[in-house]
């Protein structure tokens, strides 16, 4: 309960676990958008006001009642002290959340093409473990997918949802990418808010795995050396 209330419990109170949600849920990138997110409000206000009076992710298992994770919604007010990850600390972080991942994959798959598929003539009901792909987490990074498990992989889960329903069209990750498909005004704006969306997450938990090198991503991947990038111009974190 200490933690809930960002470990300040004189300046930070939340008497109901609820909050007033006016964002348009046809569109994740505005779950991101805590201008839409009222929490001094009532249920008799936010109805009237045609909100949506709805279960604080903080007392929800972690998601609210749409899916979003925490980050995604639940504080109106940026708390990380943390100094902002240098390329160094990026770079660090992702090799030791990424590479045990990779080699678990190694051993798994391995595994997995020599069980037998079926014994007596009968099949077995075989499950491919879902591959950890990037940061710790099975859903961030290009074909991410799997159980929403981990700190970063509801936030990651939620950022490839936003992509999908970006206005003017899906998007995905290969738009991040030179050659990619050309992106409209409206494409880039969704983006950008995704992508705000995903920093602001790992930017609540520093010390999570894959957090710094997500951060480090979503702010300076449009812009590497040589003119070469993993993030679309102009989609671009702000960093806080």
């Amino acid at each position: 309960m200490y933690a809930y209330v960002m470990n300040n419990p004189l300046k930070y109170t939340d008497p109901t676990g609820m909050y007033c949600d006016y964002s348009d849920h046809n569109y994740p990138s505005s779950g991101f958008d805590s201008s839409q997110f009222d929490y001094h409000s009532n249920s008799g206000e936010c109805t009237q006001n045609q909100g949506q009076w709805v279960n604080d992710a903080y007392t929800h298992g972690g998601f609210d009642d749409y899916g979003r994770p925490d980050n995604a919604v639940s504080a109106n007010v940026n708390t990380s002290t943390t100094p902002q990850p240098t390329a160094n600390d990026a770079a660090k972080d992702f090799l030791n959340s990424t590479v045990p991942g990779q080699m678990d994959n190694l051993g798994n798959n391995l595994l997995f093409a020599l069980l037998p598929k079926q014994i007596g003539g009968n099949p077995l009901s075989l499950t491919k473990p879902a591959p950890n792909i990037f940061f710790g987490t099975t859903n961030c990074g290009p074909g991410g997918g799997g159980s929403k498990t981990g700190t970063m992989n509801g936030p990651c889960a939620v950022h490839d949802a936003c992509y999908g329903a970006v206005e003017g069209g899906g998007i995905s990750a290969a738009n991040n990418f030179p050659g990619g498909s050309a992106m409209t005004a409206g494409q880039i704006a969704g983006e950008k808010a995704c992508n705000q969306g995903l920093y602001d997450a790992a930017r609540n938990h520093p010390d999570a795995p894959g957090s710094k090198a997500v951060q480090w991503w979503m702010v300076n991947g449009s812009n590497l050396p040589d003119n070469k990038y993993i993030l679309h111009p102009g989609t671009e974190a702000v960093p806080w």
